[in-house]
């Protein structure tokens, strides 16, 4: 019963984050140059991490492997795309793309909202029983 809202408070808080984080990141161009194999031990299952390439406003290259996995791959290499990284440490650099900024929040939300959801038509149910008995 508790799962659900708990799920929701964190989407909610990772969406403000997100949001915070995207208002005051520094965007540049960048370049799809490998990806990396994510394997999943629970599901025997794999997904692939885009590795990307950009250069910060201080002139240094740097080269990110996204926490965002997909299957199939979300991008491929030699593809450009928008990097957004944080000004004073761009080794923080995400993808600019829907799934690659909103999937955990995403995630999280469904989750809460399928937990509230089942916890209230069990709690429903369970006074209902109580009540057909008293």
């Amino acid at each position: 019963m508790l799962v659900g809202p708990i799920l929701v408070v964190l989407a909610i808080a990772f969406g403000i984050h997100t949001y915070i984080s995207l208002r005051r990141s520094l965007s540049t161009s960048g370049v799809i140059v490998g990806e990396t194999r994510v394997h999943d031990p629970d599901n025997d299952s794999s997904s692939f991490a885009p590795v990307f390439s950009f250069t910060a406003a201080n002139g240094q290259t740097y080269t990110i492997t996204s926490t965002v996995s997909s299957n199939p791959p979300e991008f491929s290499v030699g593809q450009h795309v928008k990097v957004l990284y944080k000004e004073g440490d761009p080794r923080v650099a995400r993808l600019e793309s829907f799934r690659q900024l909103w999937t955990m929040g995403i995630v999280l939300s469904s989750l809460g909202l399928i937990g509230s959801t089942t916890g209230l038509v069990l709690l429903k149910m369970e006074r209902r029983r109580t009540l057909q008995l008293a």
